[in-house]
């Protein structure tokens, strides 16, 4: 996925994509908001004639312990290293998720890779969609924690499984 995505990763470049230019004036408007306010907006006015900032995902901030949050913003200026970051995320945790379901390491190396450059990734790149790449990314990171919980009935493992849970809700 690094060199695949070469461009958006060490270029710096961004496809011009629908969702990600139409979302960038709420995202101003947000962050003026909550300057001036002091917290979120909870009212977006400008969307239907007004709508809800968190129930209706206009605008909701992730958790300032949302680790992936975190990582992504290593890279303020590279979409496609946030991207990596996601893809690298999701392919690790699938590809502990396999291994712990017994397959051999280069089954599980191959589903990992296959689950990383799936098509589908290709069109939310280009939709703009990334909070739901990123939202996708970490269902492994889920599935891992549910198995682990189930293998391991701990409280260390059904606090794994709330902090993945967390990680995606906090992804949108």
């Amino acid at each position: 996925p690094f060199i695949f995505f070469w461009q958006m990763t060490m270029e710096g470049q961004e496809p011009l994509a629908p969702d990600t230019e139409a979302v960038r004036p709420l995202g101003a408007w947000a962050t003026a908001s909550r300057a001036e306010l002091g917290h979120t907006p909870q009212w977006c006015p400008a969307i239907l004639s007004g709508m809800p900032s968190y129930g209706s995902f206009i605008h909701t901030p992730s958790s300032p312990f949302d680790i992936t949050r975190w990582l992504r913003s290593l890279f303020p200026g590279s979409r496609g290293m946030r991207y990596f970051v996601s893809l690298a995320i999701g392919a690790v945790a699938l590809y502990l998720l396999l291994l712990r379901w017994r397959l051999r390491p280069i089954g599980a190396l191959t589903g990992a890779f296959s689950f990383a450059m799936t098509p589908y990734v290709f069109g939310m790149v280009a939709a703009g969609h990334s909070t739901k790449l990123q939202a996708l990314y970490l269902a492994p990171l889920v599935f891992l924690a549910i198995q682990v919980l189930l293998d391991r009935r701990t409280l260390a493992a059904a606090g794994f499984l709330a902090a993945a849970i967390a990680l995606q809700l906090w992804n949108n």
